[in-house]
């Protein structure tokens, strides 16, 4: 049986996980492509080469650039590009209220006992977004 806390803990972790998601989306441009199979690379600073654009992509979430790119490079895929061209990484941030639950103790010193109330936090929340093009 688990206690008070072993649950809430349980659902806190639930909880962290699904909201740390990194959002994507992609539009294809100049008609159908199929998705593309192989590896996907990225630039940043130069427009590819012989390639045609085939498509526009963003991703959002935390500032974890490993995992944006990463969900770039599906994206840049799903519309049918082997090189993605990120246009813009732009960071902001907003203050949000979030419940936490706090332990005290609350018995005495012959019958210790543990309490848990719900307070509310303000924090500062971080999400990065890219901005770009797919190419094939």
């Amino acid at each position: 049986m688990w206690t008070f806390g072993q649950r809430f803990l349980a659902i806190g972790l639930v909880l962290m996980a699904s909201c740390s998601g990194v959002r994507g989306s992609s539009l294809a441009t100049g008609g159908e492509h199929a998705p593309y199979s192989g590896p996907v690379s990225l630039v940043t600073l130069d427009e590819p080469t012989g390639r045609e654009q085939v498509g526009l992509v963003e991703v959002s979430g935390l500032p974890r650039i490993a995992e944006l790119t990463d969900e770039f490079r599906r994206h840049t895929a799903k519309v049918g590009g082997s090189v993605g061209k990120i246009d813009s990484i732009r960071t902001t941030f907003r203050i949000e209220t979030r419940q936490e639950q706090e332990s005290y103790s609350c018995g005495t010193s012959t019958s210790p006992r543990t309490c848990y109330r719900s307070v509310s936090r303000q924090v500062e929340v971080a999400e990065t977004t890219l901005v770009g093009r797919a190419f094939r």
